[in-house]
């Protein structure tokens, strides 16, 4: 039976561990705080995390949750410095997936959204409390609910349940 490793990534990283017919498994990786202007501890702390995650748990594949880029000036409160790291998590999780032969997939925020609240705007509670109330998950946090969203999206899109044929 395929396993999935769902990610939201951020400084606090969300995860959902995925396989089908079983409850999933959930739990928050802090990574470590920026030394001086880089990133390379946050980095290097999520590989490792990763590899431990890979051994432990076996997962087919692995998905995120894609960052968003502010359209205009003024459209998020995110800075250059958040979007480094954001975009240099995916990349690391994108370079993992490849060197370990694992399938990588990216989940548009939005469409995490729709799948677990059925709304594209749902805010942070929102998606906490569809995944305790709707999903009977036990979260503890909106980044492990947004993980399981984005893990019960990329699961259909990697292992599509079969279609009954008529």
């Amino acid at each position: 039976m395929p396993k999935l490793l769902a990610l939201d990534l951020s400084t606090s990283v969300g995860w959902a561990l995925l396989e089908r017919g079983v409850h999933p498994r959930f739990g928050t990786l802090l990574l470590p705080a920026a030394i001086g202007d880089g990133q390379g501890g946050r980095f290097s702390r999520l590989v490792a995390w990763l590899d431990d995650m890979l051994e432990q748990h076996a997962f087919d594949a692995v998905a995120y949750e894609r960052p968003i880029l502010p359209r205009k000036s003024g459209d998020l409160a995110t800075t250059m410095e958040t979007l480094t790291l954001l975009w240099g998590l995916c990349s690391m999780v994108q370079l993992f997936a490849h060197e370990q032969g694992l399938r990588c997939i990216a989940c548009p925020v939005e469409q995490a959204k729709i799948t677990l609240t059925g709304s594209k705007h749902a805010k942070k509670d929102d998606m906490v409390a569809a995944a305790m109330k709707t999903m009977n998950w036990k979260v503890a946090n909106d980044h492990e609910a947004d993980a399981g969203a984005v893990g019960v999206w990329a699961f259909e899109q990697i292992w599509p349940k079969a279609r009954a044929v008529a």
